[in-house]
């Protein structure tokens, strides 16, 4: 599940971030969660017990507040999320705006529940209206930064394993 939105491209925008605010807080969640991970080796450095258990405690508090947050921003802006198919070539959703098959478009996806964003320039390449109730559009990325191609693809390597071990 991901949280997709996509916005006709304009040559004057200075970053892809920049056309979805609504999904700020999503890319702050993700960017919250990094430092947790760098956090985490630093709390097995700590000997004193009673500290142990404070900072886990206080940390435990936050990601709470931070995900209460999230989910409070996002349902008072009708976000919800949606099964899409992505791949370092490009994607499809569901999508809410009106859009036309060759367009150049501002594609945003934020994977739950790791939060991982990805921001891309994207051309429409097919839209299907039967069967979904808004369009589904299909979308090349281009050009796709290396470093937001790795960041999808150790996701989704990620996210089949996990999916292979839970069937299992």
């Amino acid at each position: 599940m991901a949280f997709a939105m996509a916005a006709p491209w304009d040559n004057h925008q200075e970053s892809i971030q920049e056309y979805f605010p609504k999904l700020r807080t999503l890319v702050m969640q993700y960017e919250i969660e990094n430092i947790d991970k760098e956090s985490r080796d630093l709390f097995f450095k700590i000997e004193d017990e009673v500290l142990k258990e404070i900072v886990q405690n206080q940390n435990r508090k936050l990601e709470l507040m931070s995900r209460y947050l999230a989910a409070y921003e996002l349902s008072d802006q009708s976000i919800l999320p949606q099964q899409i198919s992505i791949g370092e070539g490009g994607a499809s959703f569901e999508s809410f705006n009106e859009f036309s098959v060759g367009m150049d478009i501002a594609v945003a996806v934020v994977f739950t529940p790791s939060y991982l964003p990805v921001f891309a320039k994207a051309k429409i390449v097919s839209i299907d209206v039967e069967g979904t109730q808004n369009p589904l559009i299909h979308c090349e990325f281009y050009p796709f930064p290396e470093k937001m191609r790795q960041s999808l693809m150790q996701h989704l390597l990620k996210q089949q394993t996990l999916n292979r071990n839970q069937s299992s």
